[in-house]
C-alpha cells in the first residue's frame, strides 16, 4: 500500500477512503459505541459518508488502521488542526478491533506522525469523564489529564462533562512496535 502513513505488523495507518465506510459503520452506527460521542449513531453509511467526506474537509488528517492483509478497516482516527502547532485526536474502534491493544497501536502511529512528520508541539483530547475505555487509552499513551470542562457538551444523551487531555511533543515516546511506513 503506497498511500500508507505508518505501519506495525499487525496495522496500517493510511488515509480515509471511501471503502472504508461499510466497515467503520458498524461502530459508527452502533448505539453503544456512540454513546460518549457529542452525536447519536449514524443512521446510515450515506449520512457518514457524508460526514466523514464533507465538501470542505479543511487541513485535518482523517486516516484508519487497516488490517494489513485485507486493508479492512478497523479504527477511525483523526488529527484536527485547532491551533498553531496544536491539534485535537479524536479515535473509534470497530467492536471487532476491540479488546487486542489495536487502538493503542493506532494512536501511537499517529501520534508520532502528528509530532515528527507534522511538526505539532500538542495533542489535545477531548472525552467524556464516564468513557473509561478512552480514558484509559489516553492515560496509557502519556496524556496529561489537564481538566474538565462542566456541561461542555449538549449529546443525545444530555448535558455532558469533557475530560481534557494533553501530550506534548517532549513528552511522547514512540512505541516501540511502531514504525514509519516504507
Amino acid at each position: 500500500m503506497t498511500d500508507a502513513i505508518a505501519r506495525t505488523e499487525r496495522l496500517v495507518l493510511r488515509p480515509l477512503a471511501r471503502r472504508d465506510i461499510g466497515p467503520l459503520f458498524e461502530g459508527f452506527g452502533d448505539a453503544p459505541t456512540m454513546t460518549y460521542w457529542s452525536r447519536a449513531p449514524f443512521a446510515s453509511e450515506g449520512e457518514l459518508a457524508a460526514w466523514a467526506f464533507p465538501a470542505d474537509p479543511g487541513a485535518s488528517l482523517v486516516c484508519v488502521a487497516a488490517d494489513p492483509v485485507d486493508d479492512e478497516a478497523l479504527i477511525y482516527a483523526t488529527l484536527m488542526p485547532r491551533a498553531r502547532g496544536q491539534a485535537e485526536i479524536g479515535f473509534l474502534s470497530r467492536p471487532v478491533a476491540r479488546g487486542r491493544g489495536l487502538a493503542r497501536e493506532a494512536l501511537g502511529l499517529l501520534i508520532d506522525h502528528g509530532f515528527r512528520s507534522l511538526g505539532l508541539r500538542r495533542i489535545f483530547a477531548d472525552t467524556d469523564p464516564d468513557n473509561a475505555g478512552a480514558n484509559r487509552l489516553l492515560a496509557a499513551l502519556s496524556f496529561t489529564l489537564e481538566g474538565r470542562l462542566r456541561e461542555n457538551w449538549e449529546t443525545h444523551i444530555g448535558l455532558r462533562d469533557s475530560h481534557i487531555w494533553g501530550l506534548l511533543q517532549g513528552e511522547w515516546r514512540q512505541p516501540p512496535i511502531a514504525r514509519a511506513a516504507p
